[in-house]
């Protein structure tokens, strides 16, 4: 959080950006070697990935508009292995505070039981 602000600021602080899309997912995933990874959860998750088109003028005036098209965005809701959607900002960012919250209590919590967040509450 907070990456596509400072693109913003630092690349086109006068300018009208390109379009910058922002995802959240719900995929818990452990690395356990070079291309070998573990699903914990959320990988069959119906809310899984959802994305949403960062702002560049005012928040609410974008969240009146249409979603934005975009043929990237287009192709990753077509593999229905994502589960990927795509939202107005605001829910979005609703969606990545949550994830934030969820994270810092989860995670810490495991940390101070020595175990591993497999996503299994």
């Amino acid at each position: 959080m907070g990456v596509a602000e400072e693109l913003m600021e630092s690349l086109w602080p006068n300018s009208t950006p390109p379009a910058i899309f922002v995802g959240v997912n719900r995929h818990a995933v452990e690395r356990m070697g070079p291309y070998d990874i573990t699903h914990h959860s959320g990988y069959a998750d119906p809310d899984a990935l959802r994305i949403g088109r960062f702002p560049y003028v005012d928040a609410v005036q974008e969240a009146a508009l249409p979603p934005p098209q975009s043929e990237l965005v287009s192709t990753l809701i077509g593999i229905p292995e994502l589960n990927a959607a795509q939202l107005p900002w605001n829910q979005v960012l609703v969606k990545m505070y949550k994830k934030l919250v969820v994270n810092a209590c989860i995670n810490a919590v495991a940390s101070v039981l020595m175990s591993k967040n497999a996503g299994n509450i």
